[in-house]
C-alpha cells in the first residue's frame, strides 16, 4: 500500500476504537495511518507516532509541533496558508470547499483542481480534468473491488457504493464528491433520480472505461442470437460443399456462418 495516498490512511482505519476524541479523517488527513494498537498511528513520511489522543488535540498541529522538519507536513501546512487566500465558488445545493492539500500531493490523484463551480445544466458539479497534460489514469483504483472499499465513509443512501463503483467512481470527499479512476472526471451534488453509469457518460463521454464497458455491451448484444449450438448449425445452410472444415466442427467452436464467402 502507498501511504502517501489519503485514502489509504484512511482505509486503515477500519479498527479504529470509537471512543478517541480524533476524527480518523483528521489523522489520515495528517499523515497518520493506524497501527492497530491502541490509538496509536504513525507518519508514512516521517515515521513519528503518536497516541494517547485527548479531546482538543489537532492532528496537524502535533505532528508538527513534534517533527516540524518532516517534508509531508511543511508541504500541508504551506498548502493550507495557501489555499485561505484562493477565492473557490460556491455551489448551489453544496459546500465550497477546495480539495484538501494532502490529496493534492498525494500520488494517487493527479489533475489539475480548480474550485468546484455549478454545471449550467443543473446543480451537479462536474470537473473534467481529460485535458491536463497529467495522465489522470489510476491503477490502484482500476479494480471494482478497490472502488469499493474507498465508500466507507459514504455519506447518501439512496445511491449504492457499488452501483458507482460499477460505474467507474471511487470515492474522494468531501461530501458526495467522487472521481473515475480512467478520466478522471469528477462529480458530486448526486440527486436521487441519478443513475451513475449514464451520468458518467453524459458529463465524460470519451472516458475510456466507459468506451471499453460499449464494447463488451455490443458484443454480448450483437451475439445472443448464436449462443446456442443450433442456432449456429442453421446458419451453415449454404455452406460451400468445397470448403473442407465440416460446419458441425465451426458451430461447436463457437462459429456461425454469415454468407461471405467462407
Amino acid at each position: 500500500y502507498d501511504f502517501s495516498c489519503e485514502l489509504y490512511r484512511m482505509s486503515t482505519y477500519s479498527t479504529f476504537p470509537a471512543g478517541v476524541p480524533v476524527s480518523e479523517r483528521s489523522l489520515a488527513r495528517a499523515g497518520f495511518y493506524y497501527t492497530g494498537v491502541n490509538d496509536k498511528v504513525k507518519c508514512f513520511c516521517c515515521g513519528l507516532m503518536l497516541d494517547n489522543w485527548k479531546l482538543g488535540d489537532s492532528p496537524i498541529q502535533k505532528h508538527k509541533q513534534l517533527y516540524p522538519s518532516c517534508s509531508f507536513i511543511q508541504n500541508l501546512v504551506s498548502a493550507s496558508l495557501g489555499s485561505t487566500s484562493k477565492n473557490t465558488s460556491p455551489m448551489r445545493n453544496s459546500f465550497a470547499h477546495s480539495l484538501s492539500p494532502t490529496l493534492e500531493h498525494s500520488s494517487l490523484f493527479s489533475g489539475s483542481y480548480s474550485s468546484l463551480s455549478p454545471n449550467p445544466l443543473n446543480s451537479r458539479a462536474v470537473e473534467d480534468i481529460s485535458s491536463s497534460r497529467t495522465n489522470p489514469y489510476s491503477y490502484a483504483m482500476s479494480t471494482e473491488e478497490a472502488r469499493f472499499l474507498t465508500y466507507h465513509m459514504w455519506p447518501l443512501t439512496f445511491l449504492s457504493p457499488s452501483e458507482l463503483a460499477r460505474a467507474g467512481f471511487y470515492y474522494i470527499g468531501p461530501g458526495d464528491r467522487v472521481a473515475c479512476f480512467a478520466c478522471g472526471g469528477k462529480l458530486s451534488n448526486w440527486e436521487p433520480k441519478d443513475d451513475a453509469m449514464s451520468e458518467h457518460r453524459r458529463h465524460f463521454p470519451n472516458c475510456p472505461f466507459l468506451e471499453n464497458s460499449l464494447e463488451t455491451l455490443r458484443f454480448s448484444i450483437s451475439n445472443l442470437s448464436m449462443q446456442t449450438h443450433a442456432a449456429r448449425m442453421r446458419t451453415f445452410m449454404y455452406w460451400p460443399s468445397s470448403v473442407p472444415v465440416q460446419p458441425e466442427q465451426l458451430a461447436s467452436a463457437g462459429f456461425y456462418y454469415v454468407g461471405v464467402s467462407s
